[in-house]
């Protein structure tokens, strides 16, 4: 539909940009109206469900947000960030043994690559705690 609708990459682009910022600043309704259209047009981006999970993760959505996790992944399998924070849903939910699985998958993949490195950190933080 982005196509047909003739988006650009960089309107597409500005427009998670904003969704990004209206979560940061706890203004999850926005946000999930913004991503909401994002994944209408482009239903491809892995990105849009992970920052969908972000944000229910924030109200304690952690149900919601671990489905959201779950279909970003199954569109980018290696995506560090949803990994830890899919692990992370996963023990809030009290399932602690599947989140520490999960992270440690990410942990794993994150180990050599120095752009994860704050979403590595939370992940050892959370092993820590729970493993």
């Amino acid at each position: 539909y982005a196509d047909i609708g003739g988006f650009t990459d960089n309107e597409l682009d500005g427009a998670y940009a904003v969704a990004c910022n209206y979560t940061e600043a706890g203004q999850t309704l926005e946000a999930l109206q913004i991503t909401g259209y994002l994944m209408m047009l482009d239903p491809y981006k892995s990105r849009y469900y992970q920052l969908v999970g972000i944000s229910m993760q924030r109200i304690k959505q952690y149900t919601v947000a671990e489905e959201y996790y779950r279909m970003a992944l199954a569109l980018d399998k290696e995506d560090v960030m949803t990994m830890i924070y899919r692990g992370e849903c996963k023990i809030m939910l009290g399932l602690i043994d599947e989140g520490v699985k999960i992270i440690q998958q990410g942990i794993e993949i994150a180990q050599n690559d120095p752009k994860h490195q704050a979403v590595l950190q939370r992940g050892k933080a959370l092993l820590k705690q729970f493993a």
